[in-house]
C-alpha cells in the first residue's frame, strides 16, 4: 500500500509566533514632518527592549518635538550595532550611520537598509524580520524613483523619497530547537504557517459547540452599528462620524482614522507623502463636506473683520486656479474681508484637513499656492495702495518660510510711517528653523503674539536661558526696536492659564481668561488665530489694552464652542419680538444679545463682554 506524503503541514505562524497583545508597541518610524523632510532631528536611544511578540528586539528612541516644547518618545526595530545613549538622526541630512534614518536618494546605492517604507509616510513596511535588510540597487533621479532588492531577492521600485533605517535588523541567525521527542514535534507541525481551516460553531452539532445543531446556516451580519440607528440598537462597535470643513476641511471622528494617516492628537504637520495628501479626497469625496475660509492669518482677518465695521480689513494671500479658489472667494465675500489673492496657474489652492477626536485637532496642511507668494504681487500698484491706505499691519510667522522678503517690507512700511506692525509667533518650529529671517523682521514687531509652546521654543533657540513665561515676555518686549516712537508689547496666552502681557520698560499684566464650562467646547481650532482677532479689533478702535486682551478672549472663547475656526451670527430682539442680525461690535454693551448658532439652530443666550 502506498504511503500517504504531504509536501508541507498547515496551520498558523511558526515557531518564533507570538499573540500580537504581547506586543510592545508598534515598531515604526516617526511620522513625516516639515522638521525631518527639510533638515534633521535628533534622537537618543533610551533603551533596547525585548518584543514577546517579534524576533527582533526594539530601541525606545526620544526626540524632542520640533513643534512644542516637549519630547516624544518613538519605538523602532533595533539593528545590529545599536545601544543605549546613542544618538540617532532623523532627516534628509542626517549621516550614513548606522541607526539613523534617511530618504532612499541620500544613501548611495549598495546601502543596506531596514524598516524601508513602500510608500511615503507609511512609517515602514519593507525589511523589518531578524537578520533581514534591503538593499539599494539603484536611483532614477528623473523620476523620483529607487529600485531596490528585497529579502526575499525581488526586486522593487520605490520613491526615492522613502525613508529607510541603515543598518540589518538585530536578532538574526537563530535556528530551530532540536524536537527531542514527539509531542514537541506536534505542536511545532500545529503552529506551522498558511491557513489552517477553522470550522464554524454553527456548523458543528450541538455537543462539540454552543452554536451547533441549528437545522440551517446562518447568514453572516455586520458586527459595527450604524451611527444613525436608534438608540436601543447602538451596543457595540458604532461607526465613526466624519464630516469635514476648505480652506480647512475639518473631520469628527474617532482614533481610528488617526492611525490611519499616522497621526497624533494635537499634532500639526505638512502634507508632504502621498499617505497625508489622500486625506482631502477622503473627506471631500467619501464623506459630506463643509467647507470653511482658513489659514492662520485669514482667520484671524476674518474674525477681526467680524468685530468691525463693514470693510474695514484687507487679506493678502495666494490660491490657485481651480474651484476651491471660488468657494473660498464666497467664502470670505459672505464673512465682509476684501481678499486681493495671487492666482497660480501651476499650483492647487492650499488645504489643511483637521480631524477632530474629542477635544483634541490633528492638522495636516498642504501649502499649495500659498507656498508660492511673492513680492512682486504685494508690490503691484492696487495691492501696494491698500498697503498704503493701511494703519495696522498683521503677519503670520509661517509667512518666513514662504516669502521673508515680502514680510520685511511690509516691516520697513510700517517702521517708516509710525504705522502699527504685529507679528505672530505661529509655531514653535519658526524658532527652530527660520530664525535668520525671524531675526530679521524682530526689530519692527509693536506687538508679538505667541502661545506659551511658541514663547518657550523662541528661547531655547535665542540663548534666553529661562523656561518662566514672564521672563521671557520681557526678554521679547525688550528686544532692539526700529521704531523708537512705540514700546514694544509681547502677549503670551496659556491656553486656560492666564494671558502675559509685558510692555518694554515696564512690569508685567497677567490677564486671566474667559471660564466656559468643558461641555460647551466643541473645537479648540483656531482659538489662537481668534484671539489675536480680538485684541487686533480693540486695537483698531482704540480701547485699552486691557480692553483689547478682553476682546480676545472673548472672541476666542466663542470660536471654541463652533466646529473649526467660526463665529456666530448675532441676534438681537427687536421691540416687535422679531430677531434682527446686527453685528458683533454693535452687541458688546448692549444688556442683552442673542447668538444663533448655525450648527445646531437653536438659540442660546451668550454671556456679555
Amino acid at each position: 500500500m502506498g504511503r500517504v506524503i504531504r509536501n508541507q503541514r498547515k496551520g498558523r505562524g511558526s515557531i518564533f509566533t507570538a499573540n500580537t497583545r504581547l506586543n510592545k508597541a508598534p515598531a515604526q518610524f516617526r511620522t513625516l514632518d516639515y522638521a525631518e523632510a527639510h533638515g534633521y532631528l535628533r534622537g537618543v536611544v533610551k533603551e533596547i527592549i525585548h518584543d514577546p511578540g517579534r524576533g527582533a528586539p526594539l530601541a525606545r528612541v526620544q526626540f524632542r518635538d520640533p513643534y512644542r516644547f516637549k519630547l516624544h518618545t518613538e519605538t523602532f526595530i533595533a539593528n545590529e550595532g545599536m545601544y543605549t545613549g546613542q544618538f540617532i538622526y532623523a532627516g534628509k541630512n542626517a549621516s550614513l550611520t548606522i541607526g539613523n534614518i534617511l530618504p532612499l536618494r541620500s544613501v548611495p546605492e549598495g546601502t543596506v537598509l531596514t524598516n524601508v517604507e513602500e510608500k511615503v509616510g507609511d512609517r515602514g513596511a519593507l525589511g523589518r524580520t531578524s537578520g533581514n535588510y534591503v538593499t539599494v540597487i539603484g536611483h532614477n533621479p528623473d523620476e523620483g524613483k529607487t529600485r531596490v532588492k528585497l529579502p526575499s531577492g525581488a526586486k522593487k521600485v520605490i520613491k526615492s523619497s522613502a525613508r529607510g533605517m541603515v543598518g540589518i535588523v538585530a536578532g538574526g541567525g537563530r535556528t530551530d530547537k532540536p524536537l527531542l521527542k514527539a509531542s514537541r514535534a506536534k505542536h511545532k507541525f500545529a503552529v506551522k504557517r498558511n491557513s489552517w481551516p477553522k470550522t464554524r460553531g454553527v456548523a458543528m452539532n450541538p455537543v462539540d459547540h454552543p452554536h451547533g445543531g441549528g437545522n440551517h446556516q446562518h447568514i453572516g451580519k455586520a458586527s459595527t452599528i450604524s451611527r444613525y440607528a436608534a438608540q436601543g440598537q447602538k451596543a457595540g462597535l458604532i461607526a465613526a462620524r466624519r464630516t469635514g470643513l476648505l480652506r480647512d476641511i475639518q473631520a469628527k471622528a474617532d482614533e481610528s482614522v488617526l492611525s490611519e494617516y499616522g497621526l497624533k492628537p494635537n499634532d500639526a504637520i505638512l502634507a508632504e507623502s502621498d499617505l497625508h495628501k489622500s486625506i482631502y479626497d477622503d473627506l471631500l469625496n467619501n464623506f459630506s463636506a463643509k467647507l470653511i475660509a482658513g489659514g492662520g492669518a485669514q482667520n484671524t482677518a476674518r474674525g477681526a473683520q467680524y468685530m468691525l465695521p463693514p470693510d474695514s480689513v484687507a487679506f493678502l494671500g495666494g490660491v490657485g486656479a481651480d474651484k476651491y479658489a471660488d468657494i473660498l472667494r464666497d467664502a470670505v465675500k459672505t464673512a465682509g474681508l476684501r481678499v486681493e489673492y495671487r492666482v497660480d496657474a501651476k499650483e492647487p489652492t492650499g488645504r489643511c484637513g483637521v480631524v477632530v477626536t474629542n477635544q483634541n485637532r490633528s492638522m495636516v496642511t498642504d501649502l499649495g499656492a500659498a507656498n508660492h507668494y511673492d513680492l512682486e504681487h504685494l508690490k503691484s500698484p492696487e495691492v501696494w495702495k491698500l498697503v498704503e491706505n493701511a494703519e495696522f499691519y498683521f503677519v503670520g510667522g509661517y509667512h518666513l518660510t514662504v516669502c521673508p522678503p515680502a514680510v520685511q517690507a511690509l516691516a520697513e512700511e510700517a517702521a517708516e510711517k509710525n504705522k502699527t506692525f504685529i507679528f505672530s509667533l505661529s509655531a514653535p518650529f519658526i524658532s527652530q528653523f527660520f530664525k535668520e529671517p525671524l531675526d530679521a523682521s524682530a526689530p519692527y514687531w509693536d506687538y508679538v503674539i505667541g502661545n506659551e509652546t511658541e514663547a518657550l521654543a523662541y528661547a531655547e533657540f535665542h540663548n534666553i536661558e529661562t523656561k518662566d513665561i514672564k521672563e521671557i515676555a520681557k526678554a521679547l518686549a525688550a528686544l532692539p526696536k526700529k521704531n523708537k516712537q512705540r514700546k514694544r508689547i509681547a502677549i503670551i496666552t496659556q491656553g486656560t492659564e492666564p494671558t502675559v502681557v509685558a510692555i518694554d520698560g515696564e512690569s508685567v499684566h497677567e490677564y486671566p481668561v474667559h471660564a466656559i464650562d468643558e461641555k460647551l467646547i466643541n473645537d479648540t481650532t483656531g482659538a489662537g488665530d481668534a484671539f489675536a482677532a480680538g485684541f487686533i479689533a480693540g486695537l483698531v478702535t482704540g480701547v485699552p489694552i486691557a480692553q483689547a486682551i478682553d476682546q480676545g478672549h472673548w472672541l476666542a472663547k466663542l470660536s471654541i464652542q463652533e466646529l473649526g475656526p467660526s463665529y456666530v451670527y448675532f441676534f438681537m430682539l427687536s421691540q416687535n419680538r422679531t430677531f434682527i442680525g446686527v453685528s458683533a461690535a454693535e452687541c458688546f454693551h448692549h444688556p442683552n444679545f442673542f447668538t444663533l448658532s448655525l450648527e445646531n439652530t437653536s438659540l442660546k443666550l451668550l454671556d456679555k463682554w
